[in-house]
């Protein structure tokens, strides 16, 4: 059981890595936004 929870833990780095570049990626947008408005 603990060997197959370890192999799920670990594809599922990646797409975590993905979602945290998608957030950057929004923070930025709403900078230019922001500083775009004044």
């Amino acid at each position: 059981m603990s060997e197959a929870t370890l192999e799920d833990k670990q594809p599922n780095s990646p797409p975590k890595e993905e979602v945290n570049l998608q957030f950057h990626l929004y923070i930025v947008i709403f900078m230019v936004i922001y500083y775009g408005l004044f």
